[in-house]
């Protein structure tokens, strides 16, 4: 190798930088940092399924007693307002079964609805409406289901962002034998003293939901 050549290379290493090595605390750094971004990533995630497959809120009613269904006698004519509702004891989606009767003090909205129902559907986010506005009072949100199954129902809830107690009627019974419903949806405003204080054939904005619960409010002699 010639002076010149020799030369040469010993330019070229001085102009080449220096390769760099990671230090401990580095490595460390970064390990950390990935870490911390996986851990949120994976609450997330937990908390996404939670809500999943949490389902609708539930409610109690300590005491209900007897086979699910309706409890009253089977009506041959529809109600009127000032008549008793008929009382009920049916399965909670999520929750402990629900007797009507044993929420007397409180004002109750009762809506029968099916995952079929084309008017249902664009009810539902009114009554979520109602719902959200009166849960932390003495209003009762009931959305009775009918004949449609468990995952049916909850299924229906989680895609429209429903979060108001679901009781399930296998039957049919309480609709049709009790409150003689002649389609769906339909709703009923049941005072604090278990009288039906509004109703409603078909479907209603929350305006008209507001004033009927009201209404009701006003004959349990409510607020």
């Amino acid at each position: 190798m010639t002076v010149a050549d020799k030369k040469a290379d010993n330019k070229a290493a001085k102009v080449a930088p220096a390769r760099k090595t990671d230090s401990t605390a580095a490595r460390l750094g970064r390990f950390a940092v990935g870490s911390i971004f996986g851990l949120i990533f994976i609450g997330l995630c937990f908390v996404m399924l939670t809500v999943a497959l949490k389902g609708p809120d539930t409610i109690q009613t300590p005491g209900a007693n007897g086979p699910y269904g309706l409890l009253a006698q089977k009506r041959g004519e529809p109600l009127r307002i000032g008549d008793t509702a008929p009382d009920f004891i049916l399965e909670q989606l999520g929750g402990e079964p629900v007797q009507l009767s044993k929420l007397r003090g409180k004002t109750v909205f009762v809506n029968f609805w099916a995952t079929w129902c084309a008017p249902c559907k664009e009810e539902m986010p009114a009554i979520q409406r109602i719902y959200q506005k009166y849960k932390n009072s003495d209003v009762v949100v009931l959305a009775v289901n009918i004949k449609d199954s468990n995952d049916s129902a909850k299924s229906y809830f989680k895609d429209l962002n429903l979060t108001m107690p679901v009781l399930l009627d296998r039957t049919g019974a309480v609709p049709g034998d009790g409150y003689r419903v002649t389609g769906y949806p339909e709703s009923y405003f049941v005072d604090k003293n278990g009288k039906i204080g509004e109703f409603k054939v078909g479907a209603l904005d929350f305006e008209g939901m507001e004033q009927k619960l009201q209404t009701a409010l006003k004959a349990g002699g409510g607020k």
